[in-house]
């Protein structure tokens, strides 16, 4: 390596791939461009790292100074690269890419100090970068299984949140905090004894439980907001259902109460054919259909609960003039759960039902296209037309009702993904399209 020394090289090339790496690991579904467009960028970035690595190598005075400066000054790249590369907001690509540079951090730490025993026993010879190495290899991939659960599950619903800016400081703190420690250690490269390894493990444990606990408590913050989607959904179903059996209820009594006057008509269209009075007979009979009001009621699928969605907000939309075409096709048993697939078509009707609604100009319309192939796939399409603007940050559709993106988009986010789906949005010339396809048995053996 005639740019910069193995060793230099080797940490900064694994401390990136443990930060950038990680991070994509978790938001792949949040890509921008395809995998493979995203891979070779990455390529290139790494390169480009390499090249800036070994500028920098040559300007700082010292091993010393460039360890504590170097990470400084990829940090904001590995932002950019990233927010560039996928959907995600902007604070959570902070709070996560500082978090596991926190990890990465701590590991090389950690190898400095124990790679100077391994020295001392002649296990490695002095300059080797296997200890750092391993030790990224042992404590990012760890971090990595215990905390991503959550973190996943915590972006899906509360990455619209405000605490997100305030969460990225604390790994942000961290990190200047390694960096002194770093610098302090290079000062004395051989200095070893137990203070250094009780305050460095010490400090290890302590990122980890506030990552934890900072990921556990969003985690169920999402969990909330999650069931309080659910519960909203349910609650729109339970009087959807009841306004309909008491619909039903009042159809029912009218046919009981037609059942009972039939006699009584039928006895006066005997008497007018009786007297031979055929255009009474007509008469009577044009004004009782004319005056008949049977009991409508829209009928878009078998399945129930999807049913009684389409049929409020597509009556809702018809009641404001809005032209709906549907084509709608779904068994009576759905395979997902239904609160989860009525969560996502209510709030997509809802969000397509505003729109029209906001419209102030052309003919307002909603198309929906729903259908299940075989015993697994839906296929779901909303088009609406509208005339407002669209405002997007960070990947996400911002609501009318404040500026802020809602719960609402980011519930739908999370249960695509759930049943590994893919959930797509276009818009332009007045008409927004939301599709998706859900696979509920994908993940299945």
């Amino acid at each position: 390596m005639t740019f910069i020394p193995i060793r230099q090289f080797c940490t900064i090339l694994a401390a990136t791939l443990a930060v950038t790496g990680s991070f994509f690991a978790v938001f792949h579904r949040e890509l921008r461009f395809s995998p493979y467009k995203t891979a070779g960028i990455l390529a290139g970035y790494l390169f480009f790292v390499f090249l800036l690595a070994s500028a920098v190598w040559h300007i700082l005075p010292g091993e010393r100074l460039y360890r504590t400066l170097m990470p400084c000054l990829l940090m904001p790249l590995h932002v950019i690269a990233c927010i560039f590369l996928s959907r995600t907001a902007q604070t959570v690509v902070l709070y996560t890419l500082f978090m596991f540079q926190n990890f990465a951090d701590a590991a090389l730490l950690s190898g400095v100090l124990f790679g100077t025993v391994f020295q001392s026993l002649q296990v490695f010879p002095a300059g080797e970068p296997v200890p750092e190495l391993l030790a990224i290899l042992i404590l990012c991939p760890c971090a990595y299984f215990v905390l991503v659960p959550y973190l996943k599950n915590a972006a899906a619903y509360t990455q619209t949140l405000n605490s997100w800016k305030t969460l990225a400081s604390i790994p942000l703190v961290f990190s200047v905090i390694f960096r002194c420690i770093d610098f302090a250690i290079w000062s004395d490269p051989m200095r070893f004894d137990g203070i250094l390894v009780f305050l460095d493990t010490l400090l290890i444990i302590i990122v980890c439980l506030v990552h934890y606990v900072i990921l556990r408590a969003l985690f169920d913050l999402s969990q909330d907001l999650s069931l309080k989607e659910e519960y909203k959904t349910s609650r729109l179903l339970t009087d959807l259902q009841t306004s309909q059996m008491t619909r039903l209820q009042t159809a029912l009594d009218k046919a009981a109460q037609s059942r009972h006057n039939m006699r009584f008509h039928l006895a006066a269209i005997k008497g007018f054919l009786e007297q031979k009075e055929d255009q009474k007979t007509l008469d009577y009979i044009n004004d009782y259909l004319g005056s008949s009001q049977p009991f409508e009621k829209g009928r878009y699928c078998l399945n129930l609960s999807a049913n009684s969605l389409l049929d409020y907000y597509l009556d809702e939309a018809k009641k404001n003039s809005i032209r709906v075409t549907t084509h709608v096709s779904l068994p009576a048993d759905l395979p997902l759960s239904e609160i989860d697939f009525c969560t996502i078509l209510g709030n997509l009707l809802s969000n397509a039902v505003e729109a029209c609604m906001r419209q102030k100009s052309g003919q307002p319309s909603i198309t929906v296209n729903i259908r299940q192939s075989g015993d697994s796939m839906i296929a779901l399409s909303i088009s609406n037309s509208y005339s407002h603007e669209i405002h997007r940050r960070n990947g996400l559709f911002l609501s009318s009702k404040g500026g802020r993106p809602g719960i609402g988009t980011a519930s739908i986010r999370s249960l695509v993904e759930r049943y590994h789906g893919v959930l797509n949005y276009k818009y332009g010339n007045g008409l927004f399209v939301a599709s998706l396809l859900l696979n509920p048995k994908a993940g299945n053996p």
